[in-house]
């Protein structure tokens, strides 16, 4: 089974880090005047962890990866310091085709795995929690919270699915799209988690919370101030032009007595 582990997003800050799955591709890259190879030990949309000791962090190669017999991508990537297994590699971007190729081999090798084994049993949260941080990274939104929110009905002590759920709450109230359901939502799991134990995720949730009851009420009041005006405005608009009539009326009504008085 795939294991989490997550590396640093360069290209969205506000969004959450790639979603590394543990996998064992072969990678051809070139060392001076020849070729060497390793193989990875976890793989990503955004990078890879590879099982190499001959790479200058810093440098920026073109690493030639297989994800199976009959194709072989050809990756730009900036050489990081080591961690994990090996040794870290940011795929540099502008490389959509190629990064589609990869995240198409992460879906179909396990993404795929995951969603049955998350549909089959609720007893695995910490798959859950990948396969809803993948969901994430790729704007599955939606499917990640109903996700976490089925795990968190069956896990209610388990603190890691509710730091997730709030986070993915949270996300939705500053994208603008929050409603007070998804405020109560956040709020409930706000409440219970505080029973679980000390979480900076949560003590910022908490935070967002209070920010957006406050913003949820200031657009109340103006909404209600703006309806009042316009309500105001439409009275205001009505007698004008009850005024109008009647006066219109009260004209012709003059003209046709002044016609008939000279008649």
């Amino acid at each position: 089974m795939s294991k989490e582990s997550h590396g640093k997003r360069a290209r969205e800050p506000d969004r959450p880090p790639f979603v590394r799955f543990a996998a064992m591709l072969r990678v051809d890259y070139p060392t001076g005047a020849r070729t060497a190879f390793a193989y990875t030990a976890q793989l990503s949309s955004g990078d890879m962890i590879l099982r190499a000791r001959n790479l200058t962090e810093g440098d920026s190669l073109v690493f030639k990866l297989a994800l199976s017999k009959t194709l072989t991508l050809d990756l730009s990537g900036k050489v990081g310091g080591p961690e994990g297994d090996g040794v870290l590699v940011t795929f540099a971007d502008g490389q959509d085709e190629a990064i589609y190729a990869v995240r198409s081999y992460l879906e179909s090798h396990h993404v795929k795995e995951l969603e049955e084994s998350v549909n089959k049993s609720v007893r695995f949260p910490d798959r859950a929690l990948q396969l809803a941080a993948w969901y994430r990274e790729v704007g599955r939104d939606e499917e990640a919270l109903w996700l976490l929110g089925r795990y968190c009905d069956n896990n209610p002590k388990h603190l890691g699915l509710a730091e997730a759920a709030a986070a993915t709450l949270v996300d939705r109230i500053e994208a603008g799209v929050a409603g007070r359901d998804v405020l109560d939502a956040l709020a409930g799991i706000v409440d219970r988690s505080r029973q679980l134990g000390e979480s900076a995720a949560i003590d910022r949730a908490a935070k967002a919370l209070a920010d957006a009851r406050r913003d949820f009420e200031k657009r109340k009041v103006e909404e209600a101030r703006k309806a009042a005006e316009a309500e105001k405005k439409a009275q205001e608009d009505k007698l004008a032009k009850l005024r109008e009539k009647i006066f219109a009326e009260a004209e012709s009504k003059a003209r046709e007595s002044f016609a008939k008085r000279n008649a």
